[in-house]
């Protein structure tokens, strides 16, 4: 048990019922909210709610046992390849700009990792949230034509189940994939990229993003 005055992001928070019947509410605390009289909680709801929350008696705050990111696919590849990344929990998103919104940074310091069906296989692309993709400077580089396409949800779900629909991250999953860097994001010393889920990101160098994906570098974003 962790007193509630020392929470941090990451650990889960449950909320006792006093009658009976009631059932206990659980979460994980996402952002400590300080420079009030009193410090409060955002947390992630099990139903995917987020909310503030004031501590009290009635909450019980913990700390997981094991460190978050041994459970999912893209952390565990960090963690194999030792590439030091901050984990980054956050109420659920729909988009990369969102996420920069979640996490509290500008557009361009998040990266979304896109999908495109070629000749050779899937390719993972890597642009600034703030950029639009240019599909023909993609098929330029990639070759195939207009055979080279954003792969579908169906296609993406099949060859992606370790990662959440729409959260696909660079590494990780399934091995061989060629990846592709927009040469914009190599102008900040780190990115803030999906975690494999749409609750999580992670915060990581550049430079250990490039040499663990083994990425080429283009232009690959609209003027």
């Amino acid at each position: 048990m962790v007193k509630n005055d020392s929470a941090r992001a990451g650990d889960l928070v449950q909320v006792v019922g006093h009658r009976v019947g009631d059932a206990a509410r659980s979460g994980r605390i996402v952002e400590v909210i300080s420079g009030q009289a009193r410090p409060h909680l955002r947390v992630l709801w099990e139903d995917d709610h987020v909310s503030l929350l004031y501590p009290g008696p009635d909450i019980v705050v913990t700390r997981p046992a094991s460190r978050p990111h041994e459970s999912h696919e893209a952390t565990r590849a960090l963690a194999r390849e030792h590439v030091s990344f901050e984990l980054i929990p956050h109420w659920r998103t729909k988009t990369a700009r969102e996420e920069a919104a979640a996490v509290g940074v500008a557009p361009g310091d998040v990266a979304k990792t896109l999908v495109l069906f070629t000749d050779e296989g899937f390719v993972r692309v890597v642009v600034p949230a703030s950029e639009r993709l240019d599909i023909g400077r993609a098929r330029t580089l990639l070759g195939g034509g207009k055979r080279t396409r954003l792969v579908t949800e169906a296609e993406l779900a099949g060859a992606y189940p370790m990662f959440e629909l729409g959260a696909v991250a660079p590494f990780g999953g399934p091995e061989g994939d060629r990846v592709v860097i927009d040469r914009r994001l190599l102008q900040h010393d780190s990115v803030v990229l999906d975690a494999g889920s749409h609750t999580e990101s992670v915060r990581m160098t550049t430079s250990d993003l490039r040499l663990l994906t083994r990425a080429e570098v283009a232009d690959l974003c609209e003027d």
